[in-house]
């Protein structure tokens, strides 16, 4: 029986956020049990990220060696084991151990995600597989949160068991009722890809994936500091607010491969007068929660444009593409996480929503630039002869 794309692409992004969201809520916990401070256990996600980040420049190789088939399966197994060892950490030297295995795994499952979004139907049904395999990672920050309160009253290590490992096994029994791979596609004699195009769109991401790091890593101390929260309903208010990335991605997926530089500007630049209002206007709870479900939607539907961008641009690369795009996102994550904290350290957080906001405005400029014109086929038409 063979599994529909759809439903396994979906659970396998949401088997990769899940290993990045596992320890999140439960540092603390982790720091007492293990008998280290918040602050070392929270280089956990530091480690995992630098090795996703490091695997993910290796995609493109590893998916002509392997497939997407196999790479998503291999992705998946480094996840379901690196989950495992996690939870069974007698020590905190061993758990961080375990998270480069994590982060190999993550960026793994990424970058073959989206590649097979492409590869596994007709053009004509892209965007739709591509939209429901971005959501699967929200999705993880809508149900993990709580699944993560309720299963972890007696120990953070069922956050790896129950989130994780769990969407691993389910997303690998999908995978593997796939047949074989098809041929990779050839690129035609005599063709080449604009460089400058996926250059841009490279740069472009890196510096969304920074502010988008910076306003998502202080969230939840934002609701607790600003709102006078607690941290469980901190929590809470996220996962509401997360719910606005489904149909930012959803809604805005027919027009995706038509419009996607108008997209990839216009909602950048609503993402970063959004991040603005929300971290210096003055808002009671709602109003600031249902502010972050805007901006939530402004990502969604920006995170599908650039998906749709890469694809498009690298036809006969795409696991390359998405490759270099998982890595973006981990290293504008912590790139952004270590200037949101120095912005909150210097100015509050009005800073840090002026720091983002200026980042997503820069992640739109190279959409902005004039680009040599192409044929269908991908051939760079020669420069106008100067007058």
């Amino acid at each position: 029986m063979r599994f529909p794309p759809a439903p396994t692409l979906f659970v396998s992004q949401f088997a990769a956020q899940a290993a990045f969201l596992a320890p999140v809520p439960v540092l603390p916990a982790i720091a007492g049990d293990l008998g280290v401070s918040v602050a070392a256990a929270g280089q956990l996600r530091t480690i995992s990220g630098a090795a996703a980040a490091l695997t993910a420049l290796g995609a493109g190789a590893l998916a002509r060696r392997l497939g997407i088939r196999r790479m998503l399966l291999l992705g998946l197994a480094l996840i379901a084991a690196g989950a495992a060892a996690s939870a069974a950490a007698p020590s905190f030297l061993l758990l961080a151990a375990a998270q480069p295995v994590v982060g190999a795994g993550m960026a793994t499952v990424l970058a073959g995600g989206w590649s097979a979004a492409a590869a596994w139907v007709p053009p004509a049904g892209r965007a739709r597989l591509l939209g429901w395999t971005i959501v699967g990672q929200p999705a993880a920050w809508v149900v993990g949160m709580p699944v993560i309160g309720l299963v972890t009253a007696g120990s953070w290590r069922w956050a790896w068991i129950a989130l994780p490992l769990a969407a691993a096994v389910l997303a690998s029994a999908g995978v593997a009722s796939r047949g074989p791979d098809g041929p990779p596609p050839v690129r035609a004699a005599g063709t080449r890809r604009h460089p400058e195009g996926v250059g841009a769109w490279a740069l472009g991401e890196l510096l969304s994936y920074a502010a988008w790091g910076a306003v998502l890593v202080y969230a939840g101390a934002f609701f607790i500091q600003a709102q006078h929260v607690s941290a469980r309903d901190a929590g809470l208010l996220l996962g509401v607010a997360a719910t606005g990335f489904l149909p930012g991605t959803l809604l805005t997926r027919r027009w995706a491969e038509a419009h996607m530089r108008a997209m990839l500007v216009g909602f950048g630049l609503a993402a970063a007068g959004t991040v603005v209002l929300l971290d210096t206007l003055p808002l009671p709870t709602a109003g600031r929660t249902l502010l972050l479900g805007v901006l939530m939607f402004a990502i969604g539907a920006r995170t599908m444009a650039a998906g749709a961008f890469g694809l498009h641009e690298t036809p006969d690369r795409r696991a390359a593409a998405m490759g270099i795009r998982a890595a973006a996102m981990q290293l504008g994550n912590l790139a952004g996480a270590a200037a949101g904290g120095a912005a909150i350290a210097t100015g509050g957080f009005p800073a840090l929503g002026v720091l983002a906001g200026g980042l997503f405005a820069l992640g739109t400029a190279p959409h902005l630039l004039p680009r040599r014109p192409t044929l269908p086929g991908g051939v760079l038409l020669p420069s106008p002869a100067p007058a």
